[in-house]
């Protein structure tokens, strides 16, 4: 049986404390006061088919707690119904802090046999309305390698800009290594809906990162300038929601939300998306650049601890992390090379370059070489 929120303990996080409070409560109390964001969605849709069938209608009474707050939320959905709901629409409209995204990668017909629980004609109904009165973002994840034609492309970016999208983000398909049946068999349909053998094409042009498999820097690079140009030609915003590519977008953050953006100015900022930005203006960042003299939105976060919230793995990872918070953990990542998410590792840019006078790592902007040999967009390539 599916399971939902308890709605009464978020109200709880938005009203003064109590005694009883549980720690999560005070915790979310603390990041609300702040005012963070939230990103809403990213995992799962909040207006899937559930919600019609609940009778909690949870997602809506969610949507009238942000709305009473005009809390700053960025929300993501490929819902097919939620256009014909006006008692939904009233409350994220009614939000001058909501910030709409949708997901959606193609006009082509294709798509019908890809994302069968949704449909194209539905979203973009969806944009049309949500663009006469908030924020839009179209995020092209996961955007499948040889769906368009450049001529498609373009067409489906002019079009978002004539409906009234603000920003456009994108990240590449990754396939899980894990190739268990029910993987495969996705892979199988997609295949199929295709015309090409999607797990092969992944083989011969990606790469194993991590638990997935990823296209090589030299095939998204030109695609993903490419996109770039376009956005910025039909006067949409383009962000980078490819991790190693994330300094190609027009900022650091992978959700679409410019810098200093209305009533989202306590997002995160420590953090090492920043990292690569002001590297890449500065010639190097230092750990100082980033962590030191944080907002109080961010030390809210940053200075918890990491024990009731992350996966440790086992007892005895609990046991070393035990007092440690956020903070220790980020600056442990900071200056450990080896860790998959060290920004060495993490950003294609950034390579070591000695240590500060606190012991702490130094990063150097690079530009990549060779990896856009005739590419057409390597002229303007910041890679």
């Amino acid at each position: 049986m599916a399971k939902t929120i308890n709605i009464k303990n978020l109200e709880r996080a938005f009203e003064e404390e109590r005694t009883k409070d549980s720690k999560q409560i005070k915790i979310y109390r603390k990041l609300i006061k702040q005012r963070v964001p939230m990103h809403w969605g990213g995992i799962s849709d909040p207006f899937s088919e559930y919600e019609l069938l609940s009778d909690e209608k949870v997602s809506l009474e969610c949507l009238k707690l942000f709305n009473k707050h005009q809390y700053p939320i960025i929300m993501s959905t490929k819902s097919k119904w939620l256009h014909k709901h006006p008692e939904y629409l009233k409350e994220m409209q009614e939000n001058k802090n909501f910030i709409f995204q949708v997901s959606l990668i193609s006009f082509n017909e294709k798509m019908k046999q890809i994302e069968p629980g949704t449909t194209v004609e539905d979203r973009l109904e969806l944009i049309k309305i949500m663009a006469k009165t908030n924020r839009v973002v179209v995020r092209c994840q996961p955007f499948i390698p040889n769906l368009d034609t450049d001529e498609e492309i373009e067409h489906f970016l002019k079009t978002l800009s004539e409906l009234g999208v603000s920003a456009v983000t994108i990240e590449f398909l990754k396939i899980s290594a894990f190739q268990t049946k029910e993987v495969k068999q996705v892979m199988n349909e997609l295949s199929e809906a295709l015309g090409y053998d999607v797990l092969r094409f992944y083989r011969f042009k990606g790469q194993k990162a991590g638990t997935d498999f990823e296209l090589r820097f030299s095939y998204k690079a030109p695609i993903l300038l490419k996109f770039r140009d376009l956005c910025h030609k039909y006067n949409m915003e383009f962000y980078s929601a490819e991790n190693s590519m994330r300094e190609y977008g027009d900022g650091h953050s992978c959700c679409g939300v410019p810098k200093e953006y209305p009533g989202f100015e306590n997002r995160m900022e420590a953090q090492n998306s920043n990292a690569i930005f002001k590297a890449r203006e500065n010639g190097r960042v230092y750990y100082k650049d980033v962590f030191g003299n944080m907002k109080d939105s961010d030390k809210a976060f940053l200075e918890e601890e990491i024990g009731p919230w992350l996966n440790l793995g086992s007892t005895e990872g609990h046991l070393r992390s035990e007092g440690k918070t956020f903070l220790d953990k980020a600056s442990q990542i900071w200056d450990n090379p080896s860790s998959p998410n060290n920004p060495a590792q993490f950003f294609k840019n950034l390579e070591i370059d000695g240590l500060d006078e606190d012991g702490h790592i130094i990063y150097k902007y690079v530009k990549s070489e060779g990896s856009c040999s005739g590419c057409p967009y390597a002229k303007g390539c910041m890679g």
